[in-house]
């Protein structure tokens, strides 16, 4: 009963503010936000009868998505009332938001992971589909794209596909997805043969699911709030690609790695998404154990541009190296490798970034004249599988590292 009426009053509530401001007033560029709305069901309608379903359903999902967004960031009102209305659907009716799915025993999850998970193959191959709708294709194709360009530098690819929080506790989801019977292998219909795709073309995969799986008997694997793995289900991974190059041959000098663990407490990212941070009632702060990496003499662990390894990432990979991401530092995915292997590392890290922005970094500074790739031997690119489902993978050259040829002055001749 209280699943029905939380709803339902909640949208009383939202829409009992003076006629929801934002929805009267005139936006910015002196256009009103309905007549805004409007235009973008127009737009929909073109599409339909122009290029399909699949390109109007883009359209319309957009402008709802623009509506919401412009609604809520142009009320004071609204937004001083949506923290309490989301506290109540949240403790009493179990509800999240458009980005936040509730979970069992304190868990929440990230909707695009949960979609990534329970959505359709994101290697579609009906024409209807494409290009809006279907990315697993244009990852393919930028991969293995990246790998020939790196294997032209005599640089290997691994790549590191990290799973959603959904697919390694699924029982904190729905109880009902045992993690006796498999579950903990769920994957998008398309993951495995998105895989043996690049496989097939020499490129190297290594899939964190089983190993994280495998680690949840020692504790959770991902944060209870957050959309991240866990110092452990970090550890765990960083272990095994270190396992994996560690009988590559390295030339470059050894540097003495220790870890000291330190105790941090912070609120997951996704009770922010869920307006739920001063809530802390309902969902308290997080404890964790994270092993910080030092350098000898407890020097603080730094990138070095000269290592033999180039990590390439986003926010999975500085989760416990960006202190804005409330997780601490010094403690990322590049430091526990180090520290595993005990050589220094390069990292490019973008949060949210690992489909095309992190690659369009390392071009840029490759054009800029910084040898991001001069002496390498290793790029781990760690990316986030809901990404193949939803972002776009545009091709990236990297430009060549050769130094500048300084031609000779011409000769001085002397009349003949």
């Amino acid at each position: 009963m209280s699943q029905r009426f939380l709803p339902s009053a909640a949208l009383l509530l939202l829409l009992s503010v003076p006629t929801v401001r934002g929805v009267l007033s005139l936006g910015s560029d002196g256009e009103s936000l309905v007549g805004t709305f409007l235009h973008g069901l127009q737009t929909a309608a073109v599409a339909l009868g122009n290029e399909g379903w699949g390109v109007a359903n883009h359209h319309l999902e957009t402008a709802m998505d623009d509506f919401e967004r412009a609604l809520e960031e142009g009320s004071p009102v609204l937004n001083a009332t949506l923290p309490a209305v989301q506290a109540l659907k949240s403790g009493w009716g179990g509800a999240g938001n458009e980005k936040v799915y509730i979970g069992h025993g304190g868990y929440l999850f990230y909707r695009p992971g949960v979609d990534y998970l329970a959505g359709r193959p994101f290697l579609c191959r009906h024409s209807l589909c494409r290009p809006l709708l279907c990315r697993g294709d244009s990852s393919q194709r930028a991969l293995v794209d990246l790998a020939r360009q790196l294997s032209d530098r005599g640089i290997d690819l691994l790549l590191l596909p990290v799973p959603t929080k959904a697919q390694v506790h699924p029982d904190a989801l729905a109880p009902s997805l045992s993690t006796h019977s498999g579950a903990t292998h769920l994957n998008n219909p398309s993951f495995a043969a998105w895989r043996a795709f690049l496989e097939e073309r020499g490129i190297e995969v290594l899939d964190p699911l089983p190993i994280l799986a495998a680690s949840r008997e020692t504790g959770p694997v991902f944060l209870r709030t957050d959309s991240h793995w866990s110092p452990g289900g970090l550890d765990a991974v960083a272990l095994a690609v270190a396992e994996r190059i560690r009988s590559r041959d390295f030339n470059g000098p050894t540097v003495t790695y220790s870890r000291r663990p330190e105790i941090r407490r912070a609120h997951g990212d996704l009770t922010r998404v869920l307006r739920l941070q001063f809530w802390s009632n309902l969902y308290p702060q997080e404890t964790v154990n994270v092993p910080r990496v030092l350098a000898e003499r407890g020097r603080r662990w730094r990138v070095d541009n000269d290592a033999e390894i180039l990590l390439l990432g986003d926010s999975f990979s500085n989760i416990y190296s960006d202190p804005s991401l409330g997780w601490g530092n010094s403690a990322g995915l590049a430091e526990q490798l180090s520290f595993y292997l005990q050589r220094p590392l390069d990292r490019i890290t973008i949060n949210d970034g690992s489909a095309t922005e992190v690659r369009r970094r390392l071009a840029r500074e490759l054009a800029e004249g910084k040898p991001r790739l001069a002496g390498k031997k290793w790029v781990i690119y760690q990316l986030s599988v809901r990404e193949l489902a939803f972002s776009d993978w545009s091709l990236v050259e990297l430009p060549t590292e050769e130094l500048p040829v300084i031609m000779p002055p011409p000769r001085q001749t002397g009349p003949s």
